[in-house]
């Protein structure tokens, strides 16, 4: 099974949601990627971010990318910011 994360979709980049939509949308922006990530950032319950998360994918906010299990030795191989010193 391959790990996931999420990216903005681009029109999502410039658009400004009010609410919890809102703040999902800015903590992903941050770098949160995931649903304990997100109900800690923005303090929402993990009920809610992820019906939140669905909304947002539905309408095209947001894409859920699967990645491969592993880095495949470079840091420009996927979407993620580079976690290697």
């Amino acid at each position: 099974m391959s790990a996931r994360t999420l990216l903005l979709a681009p029109r999502a980049r410039t658009l400004e949601s009010p609410g919890p939509l809102g703040a999902l949308l800015s903590a992903v922006r941050s770098g949160a990627r995931s649903v304990p990530e997100l109900a800690q950032t923005t303090g929402l319950s993990r009920d809610t971010v992820t019906a939140g998360l669905e909304h947002l994918v539905r309408t095209h906010r947001l894409i859920v990318q699967d990645l491969t299990s592993s880095c495949a030795g470079r840091c420009t191989s996927c979407d993620l910011p580079c976690e290697r010193a």
